[in-house]
This record gives structure tokens, C-alpha cells and sequence, in this order.
């Protein structure tokens, strides 16, 4: 007598999370679909309140050039440093490179007492005339899988420019 043992595997998706995508604001991108979205006059706010929001916005006025994006760069962690609790744990880190798409510049700063991470990026589209700049406030620093979610919404991000345009500042 031969026993045949089956083993299925059994796991609950309970705990993922759908993707849906958003059109708006000549941006199109896919996230989480249990993530409150909030639209405003020049982009998106996203995310959950008690862990991380993102911000989403397109600058219409034009492609942003290298020269400004430290100044910029500045600017979006100083006004994205007002959402934080925690006290600094040195300085932002800030990275600037040129693309075949055009500039792109990344700022990471990290937080003590609780533990938060700030991270900003400026993408120039050199083609489209638009800088998008993305700001993820995450008040669990130690949470990786808002940075994976992160990735993934980026690497869905289309830009895309129709009709008549209102510039933004």
C-alpha cells in the first residue's frame, strides 16, 4: 500500500494589498488601493496618516536644470521637515545626476526619537518639459515595505501632457 501525501500550500492574501491605477494631473500611476488618496491643485497626497504620506506633484513651468535642484532640493526638506516629530539625526543626504531622461536628484534625511526618515526626489522630463518631485514622510523608518511600494509607484509613473496647460508653481 502506496500513501500519497499532498501538500498545498495555503496562504492568505488577506494582508496584500490590490493595485489600482490613478489618471490625473497628466500623471499616471498604479498604488495600493487600501491607500487613502487625496487630489490637490497640482498633484496627489497619498498614503496612510499614522504611518507615511507621498506626495506627488508636476511642475508644468518647465524642466527644472541641475543647477536648481539643490536649491529646490532644499526647499522641499525644509517644507516637508515641519511634518516630522523626531529631531534630526545629522544632516539630509543628497545625491544629483543627470539622466538620459534629464536631471534627477534624491535627498534622504533620518530621524531620532521616534525613528523617521524623510525622503524627497526631483525627476526632470527633458521631452515632456516637467519636473515631477515625490516626498515620502515615513514616521516608521524601519518600515520596508513603504520604500518596495515606493519603488513600484515610481517605476509605474507615465508622464504624459495634453491639451492646454495652467502653470503650477
Amino acid at each position: 500500500m502506496i500513501l500519497f501525501i499532498i501538500l498545498i500550500p495555503i496562504y492568505s492574501v488577506a494582508g496584500e494589498s490590490e493595485w489600482i491605477w490613478y489618471n490625473g494631473h497628466d500623471l499616471r500611476f498604479e498604488y495600493p488601493s487600501n491607500w487613502g488618496l487625496i487630489d490637490t491643485s497640482t498633484g496627489v497626497v497619498l498614503g496612510i496618516n499614522d504611518s507615511f504620506a507621498l506626495s506627488i506633484t508636476m511642475h508644468k513651468e518647465g524642466c527644472y536644470p541641475l543647477s536648481q535642484h539643490p536649491q529646490l532640493m532644499d526647499l522641499m526638506l525644509k517644507l516637508w521637515n515641519k511634518q516630522m516629530d523626531g529631531t534630526p539625526d545629522g544632516g539630509p543626504i543628497t545625491q544629483y545626476v543627470e539622466t538620459n531622461t534629464g536631471p534627477y536628484s534624491t535627498g534622504i534625511e533620518l530621524y531620532k526619537n521616534p525613528d523617521q526618515s524623510l525622503i524627497c526626489e526631483l525627476h526632470g522630463y527633458t521631452a515632456k518639459n516637467v519636473t515631477v518631485t515625490f516626498a515620502l514622510a515615513n514616521w516608521n523608518k524601519g518600515d520596508q515595505k513603504n520604500i518596495l511600494d515606493l519603488a513600484r509607484i515610481m517605476k509605474s509613473l507615465n508622464v504624459t501632457l495634453s491639451g492646454n496647460h495652467t502653470s503650477f508653481i
